[in-house]
């Protein structure tokens, strides 16, 4: 003998009330790598501060070892990347190159960030990295 109960038919009452077709939502999350992803392509407010800092810490990858002795990187804004030059006749020369060494700054940062160079001498600007660095190692 079984313990199953008798099942009464019920009248399909679902066809009456049926919802319409609405598509699945798609989910607005993001991974956390497709965040950082973003932030390193030039998509998210931090954009420019993380290509500056990968220019300045890359810079003897850059330009080269021997040039990179004696330049440094010490402002960024609007396009323009002002360097330093330890001496005004390397400053010179640097200006005639500086076609060359805009496009090598920008194939390493894959976007045209530099339009224009500002290459100077004077040696008050080249404090700026210094302190940059203090303070971001104060912060570990």
């Amino acid at each position: 003998m079984s313990n199953k109960k008798p099942t009464t038919a019920t009248p399909n009452t679902s066809l009456a009330f049926k919802k319409p077709f609405r598509p699945s939502r798609v989910s607005r999350l993001e991974t956390s790598a497709h965040v950082l992803e973003s932030t390193f392509k030039g998509k998210s407010f931090f954009s420019q501060g993380f290509i500056r800092w990968r220019v300045w810490g890359s810079w003897s990858n850059i330009v080269g070892e021997e040039l990179a002795k004696h330049t440094e990187p010490v402002f960024h804004r609007d396009g323009c990347l002002s360097i330093w030059a330890d001496t005004p006749a390397l400053a010179q020369d640097l200006s005639f190159s500086s076609e060359l060494l805009k496009q090598k700054i920008n194939e390493f940062v894959e976007s045209e960030w530099v339009k224009s160079l500002r290459i100077t001498s004077y040696k008050k600007q080249s404090s700026v990295k210094k302190e940059m660095i203090k303070k971001l190692q104060s912060l570990f």
